[in-house]
């Protein structure tokens, strides 16, 4: 029966089901704030690929397999969009990739997002960036709580 329920599951993720669920559900998002956040997720030992394989952005972290996955959120904390980088990459990578092609009023993200190159480019959009600042930040920068 594990084998069946395999089968199906592959067939329908290399016909892209899973893709075209996912983007009807996530088909008209509403975006007056976005949220970021980045997630460690451990990898079944048996997810890497073989020697010389293709290159599936999975790190090693403390012998374990492991990725992260960065997601953008919608206000209603709908999942609108996400990608997966290596372990050893930092929660900011590819954050522009996730914002590209929407209208938002803010950004909201936690302190591994404290970058100056994303609070420069939510402004060049005309959108708040709501971050609050890194502990190894000099200065302090100000942000709104409440958001």
């Amino acid at each position: 029966e594990q084998h069946f329920t395999f089968q199906h599951f592959r067939r329908w993720a290399m016909k892209g089901a899973f893709e075209r669920l996912f983007d009807a559900l996530s088909e008209t998002p509403n975006f007056g704030y976005a949220l970021i956040k980045g997630t460690i997720v451990k990898v079944h030992r048996h997810g890497g690929a073989a020697k010389g394989d293709l290159d599936l952005d999975i790190g090693k972290s403390r012998g374990s397999l492991t990725a992260r996955i960065v997601a953008l959120v919608d206000v209603l904390g709908n999942l609108a969009r996400f990608f997966q980088v290596a372990r050893q990459r930092h929660d900011s990578v590819g954050v522009e990739r996730l914002l590209h092609g929407i209208s938002i009023e803010a950004v909201i993200g936690d302190k591994a997002f404290d970058s100056n190159w994303l609070k420069a480019a939510s402004n060049e959009r005309g959108a708040l960036a709501v971050i609050p600042p890194n502990g190894s930040r000099a200065g302090t920068i100000p942000y709104d709580k409440e958001m």
